[in-house]
């Protein structure tokens, strides 16, 4: 799938799994090789986006041209910068309880670009 968006590449895998990749090196140069995996599966009346990125580009956009009127779950697989900072577009998101009081403190993005 074509996705004219500089920060983001969307790849089907299956029919119910695409990977979309975030372009991290536009935050920080020093991940200049290392795109961010981002998974959405599809079922029949639900889709699950695990993990929201960075935070930085609009990722929603995507997920709904992909999701249609499919109902989103969305996860968080855990706590490290470039995989909840997304969630401010969502609305209910999940994690396991144990990093719960992690995702839900203000995060310091000003070392990004």
């Amino acid at each position: 799938m074509s996705i004219d968006n500089p920060h983001f590449e969307v790849s089907k895998h299956k029919n119910y799994l695409y990977v979309i990749k975030e372009n991290i090196s536009l935050v920080h140069p020093a991940y200049t090789n290392d795109p961010l995996n981002l998974y959405l599966l599809l079922g029949s009346h639900t889709a699950l986006l695990l993990d929201t990125g960075c935070g930085l580009f609009p990722l929603k956009p995507i997920v709904d041209e992909l999701i249609g009127k499919k109902k989103l779950i969305v996860f968080n697989t855990h706590y490290h910068w470039d995989h909840p900072l997304g969630n401010v577009e969502f609305g209910e998101v999940y994690i396991h309880e144990n990093e719960v009081n992690l995702v839900s403190k203000p995060y310091d993005v000003s070392y990004f670009k």
